[in-house]
């Protein structure tokens, strides 16, 4: 039986990008998207709810994430689940669940939640330029698994 471990998503940034750098020297940007669910309550006023989704870039991603997004742009992202467990300072075990981008391009989010793709400045996993210029090419590329 396959397993499927996907999820898209577009929404607004929360916040300008978490940049790091890793010991192993990968580059790393943390950051939340907002998505929006409407929908029409008991009396049939339209409510929305709001989920947040921590998200990860790794390595070429990230650097490019770092370049294109800031709290409040609009992004497309595909990737996978991923849970990560680390020993925090305080000695305690913590976990996280994020998404991976193994794709992203920037979008302009309309009323609605119609999105229209910011193609000239798509950007491929597998690209090196980095930038503008060229379709939103969407080639993944492998994450870490730590």
């Amino acid at each position: 039986m396959p397993y499927i471990n996907r999820k898209q998503i577009a929404g607004y940034v929360g916040q300008d990008p978490d940049y790091r750098v890793m010991p192993n020297g990968d580059a790393v940007v943390s950051l939340t998207v907002a998505t929006v669910y409407s929908y029409r309550d008991s009396a049939q006023q339209w409510q929305d709810m709001t989920e947040w989704h921590p998200v990860a870039f790794y390595r070429k991603q990230a650097e490019n994430a770092r370049a294109l997004l800031r709290k409040g742009s609009g992004v497309y992202i595909e990737g996978r689940m991923h849970t990560r467990t680390w020993v925090a300072e305080d000695k305690q075990e913590r976990r996280r669940t994020e998404l991976l981008v193994e794709k992203f391009f920037p979008i302009s989010l309309e009323a609605g939640g119609a999105g229209q793709a910011d193609t000239h400045q798509g950007q491929d996993s597998q690209e090196e330029g980095g930038g503008s210029g060229g379709s939103a090419s969407m080639a993944g590329f492998d994450t870490p698994e730590s």
